[in-house]
């Protein structure tokens, strides 16, 4: 009965993981828009919370419920400042010239693409996780399955802006689990899943503007952005790894 119970407690992360993995690979399909994959996980997972007893207590570890408070509101900042700076700081190296701003792609719909994303991500599968396994190994958990999730759009190319495949896909693999860290720390400790939803959507706007105010790029742009990106992120992720409670939290235990 017990094995049961355990096996019957990792069902809903498992199946979580499972579909949103399955369905991410549509992203390849010729003249498909990957956006339909990335609402994917807010969906499944409100409908995990639906399918499964004791819907309210499902809801509630969303996080949607409140905004936390402000303080856990400055990670976020600090990741949004972080990535402005790793195209300015190229631009200094004169790996790349601002100059009028070039064309934007899903500006209108990065909003929403975040609400989606992070109700699944960081408000579902960590909320899940850190019951189970702690929030240290959550939120690493969280954003390694979440760099996986992106393959398809690694692989036709969507997320590396020039380069070479297999050094994008390193950096942006180790990127993905440090922001999953900062993100994560915001999450556990507001218990509100939109600190996380403004740093996604932040990190697309960055992103987005970025690469068209930086237009002008050298071919090592790319790669001495990541880095610098890489670099800072590291430090500001250990830092605040390092204020995340060890082991399982008092009511999993």
């Amino acid at each position: 009965m017990a094995k049961s119970r355990a096996r019957q407690t990792w069902l809903m992360p498992a199946l979580f993981v499972i579909v949103t993995l399955l369905a991410m690979p549509g992203a390849l399909l010729p003249n498909n828009s990957p956006v339909s994959e990335i609402f994917f996980p807010g969906f499944i997972a409100l409908y995990l919370c639906i399918i499964f007893p004791r819907r309210r207590e499902n809801f509630k570890t969303l996080g949607v419920h409140k905004l936390g408070k402000i303080g856990a509101y400055v990670p976020v900042i600090l990741l949004l400042i972080a990535s402005a700076l790793s195209y300015v700081l190229p631009g200094l190296f004169g790996l790349s010239t601002a100059g009028p701003l070039g064309q934007l792609g899903h500006v209108i719909v990065f909003i929403p693409l975040a609400v989606f994303e992070e109700i699944g991500w960081r408000g579902y599968l960590q909320g899940q996780l850190t019951s189970r396994i702690g929030v240290r190994k959550a939120v690493v958990a969280v954003g390694i399955i979440w760099a996986i999730w992106h393959t398809g759009l690694l692989l036709s190319g969507q997320l590396l802006n020039g380069g070479n495949m297999a050094t994008g896909t390193i950096l942006f693999v180790a990127s993905s689990i440090l922001i999953s860290i900062m993100l994560g720390f915001s999450r556990y400790t507001s218990g509100s899943v939109w600190p996380a939803v403004i740093g996604h959507a932040g990190l697309n706007y960055v992103e987005e503007f970025g690469n068209a105010i930086f237009s002008h790029q050298s071919g090592a742009f790319t790669y001495v952005s990541g880095v610098v990106s890489l670099l800072l992120l590291a430090g500001l992720a250990y830092y605040y790894w390092k204020k995340l409670p060890k082991g399982l939290p008092a009511t999993a235990k």
